[in-house]
């Protein structure tokens, strides 16, 4: 008889040596990540009880499926070394352990960088702006200071705003290049491999010595163009503030007047500005690693857009969903939502016109969205999803007027007051 205890005993012993021949044995210690990528052998296990549903042929596919996978699995554990599921545990959590070691690590080095890149930057703009004092204080008279200053204004600012960095660290006597790239090297941490070190040394000493060197020749070849490149970073200066000025007036002022009835009135004549190129869509979105407990239910709340199943997902969510996205209320963007799950739609009308939900699952985690509404493309956006964007046109078609109108007023103000006199004609 084929299923005779001993006959089956004796294939399964037959099956395992089998697998240990085709499995070569390893020397170099590979991580369990890449085994597993070179032997392609392990895969989940499948719900035998689903697929029961299914009829007998998916039953018996699925346990003759669980017993390969099962065999597999423990070849592959005998293979790496491991002896009880407590040492694979274990190893599991050490690994874990050092990831998250490094990366708060690598925060904190990180973080130091940033500081000590700032701090150069001061440095260097004090040392390279600080003989504007000496040649004020050479200025014989009050008017002749004064000149100095408007010709050397950017260069006061550079000064100015060095020394209240260095004030606001309470520092009295400032390091030297050596000194900070001293600092910068001591930021590697020790026993550090060579990638990681140049990782961060090169990302950063390497960086700030060409931009010194760079600097520094430019400097040289380029003095004869000094009043030149000056008036160019004070046109530029100038340009910023007025544009930073002009920007807030709109926030404040023209952005206001704007009524809803304007937004409105704007969104019914013109209806084919807002022809939809991509989907939207209202519903809910969760992504649940695929070992979280009572996943089962979840399978069955989130199709229901009743209140107390979304206080169930909402509270179960807290403790196990990875991400959770709840838009009854509001249109949201069918392809960023997509973006999430992988799987791949060529075509989102038709998707959308036939999934009410989509579930899908992967090897970590398990993907649920349910669509309670939904616009195709090349329907009209609703109003308001398109809200801000109408803002926005609206602003757009205002602003030009509305500065010209501005800087006109700023103009007969200075004309009234004297502020402004012309030369009078010879």
């Amino acid at each position: 008889d084929d299923f005779d205890k001993t006959a089956v005993f004796a294939a399964f012993v037959r099956n395992a040596k089998q697998v240990r021949t085709k499995t070569p044995l390893v020397h170099s210690a590979p991580t369990m990540q890449d085994f597993i990528k070179q032997q392609n052998s392990v895969s989940r296990m499948v719900d035998v009880e689903a697929a029961k549903a299914k009829g007998k042929g998916y039953e018996h596919w699925a346990k003759t499926h669980n017993l390969k996978s099962a065999s597999r699995a423990y070849v592959l554990y005998q293979e790496m070394g491991f002896d009880s599921p407590e040492a694979l545990a274990a190893a599991c959590d050490a690994a874990h352990a050092k990831v998250d070691d490094i990366r708060t690590n690598m925060k904190s080095v990180e973080a130091s960088i940033k500081e000590t890149k700032e701090f150069r930057d001061y440095v260097l703009n004090y040392h390279k702006t600080r003989y504007v004092i000496d040649e004020l204080k050479a200025c014989k008279n009050e008017k002749a200071r004064q000149k100095y200053r408007d010709e050397h204004d950017s260069d006061f600012i550079i000064l100015n705003a060095a020394k209240r960095y260095f004030d606001s660290k309470g520092l009295k006597k400032l390091p030297s290049h050596k000194a900070l790239q001293a600092e910068v090297e001591q930021l590697i941490p020790r026993g550090a491999s060579s990638a990681d070190s140049l990782l961060l040394a090169e990302s950063y000493v390497k960086k700030w010595v060409k931009e010194q060197l760079v600097y520094e020749v430019a400097e040289r070849n380029l003095s004869d163009e000094k009043e030149e490149i000056d008036q160019l970073v004070e046109d530029y200066r100038r340009s910023l503030i007025r544009y930073r000025y002009q920007e807030r007036l709109v926030d404040e002022r023209l952005k206001t007047d704007i009524s809803e009835p304007d937004k409105q009135r704007f969104y019914e004549e013109n209806q084919k500005l807002f022809t939809l190129e991509q989907g939207l869509i209202k519903g809910l979105f969760l992504k649940i690693p695929v070992d979280a407990p009572g996943l089962s239910d979840v399978k069955k709340w989130y199709k229901s857009s009743d209140e107390a199943a979304l206080e169930k997902i909402e509270k179960y969510s807290v403790q196990n969903a990875t991400i959770y996205e709840y838009f009854y209320d509001k249109w949201v963007n069918f392809d960023e939502v997509m973006d999430n799950i992988p799987i791949y739609v060529s075509d989102p009308s038709t998707f959308l016109k036939g999934h009410k939900q989509v579930e899908v699952a992967d090897s970590s985690y398990c993907y649920l969205l349910n669509i309670a509404a939904y616009l195709v493309p090349g329907q009209t956006e609703p109003y308001e999803s398109a809200s801000p964007r109408i803002v926005e046109m609206l602003v757009n078609q205002r602003k030009v007027e509305f500065l010209r109108n501005f800087e006109d007023e700023l103009y007969n103000d200075a004309i009234q007051r004297g502020k402004v006199t012309f030369p009078n004609e010879p």
